[in-house]
């Protein structure tokens, strides 16, 4: 394989590794605030 080619796909990949951990950011902020509702809902209902 080509150097430039090597050079091309190594960019996809770093690419594609970075709006993964985007995508996995989100996701993990988004279980967060859920996990809070949850809690301040059971808060409540104990109250």
């Amino acid at each position: 394989m080509k150097e430039y080619q090597d050079r091309i796909g190594r960019s996809i990949m770093a690419a594609a590794m970075i709006a993964a951990a985007f995508i996995l950011a989100g996701a993990i902020e988004n279980a967060g605030v859920n996990i809070q509702k949850g809690l301040r809902y059971a808060a409540e209902i104990l109250r």
